[in-house]
């Protein structure tokens, strides 16, 4: 979700306070909100970096570019 946001547009980090803050293009915002609202408990973890869930899987430009720093085609 935190890739799709991105994409669209959309930034979001922790305030001072501790709250979510939502930012960028205010028409994707707007299209964005009800989700980010959802998810609200687990983007704040995730941007705090103490979610304990299983990671989300990588994108395939992420995946080639750690092939191109790691190969992994001789590894036992």
């Amino acid at each position: 979700m935190l890739q799709n946001l991105s994409d669209a547009g959309v930034q979001l980090a922790i305030g001072d306070t501790g709250k979510l803050k939502v930012s960028g293009d205010q028409s994707a915002v707007d299209r964005w909100l009800p989700e980010i609202r959802t998810h609200k408990p687990e983007l704040i973890a995730l941007l705090q970096g103490t979610h304990q869930g299983t990671p989300p899987p990588l994108t395939s430009e992420q995946h080639a570019d750690i092939q191109g720093v790691m190969p992994f085609d001789n590894v036992s």
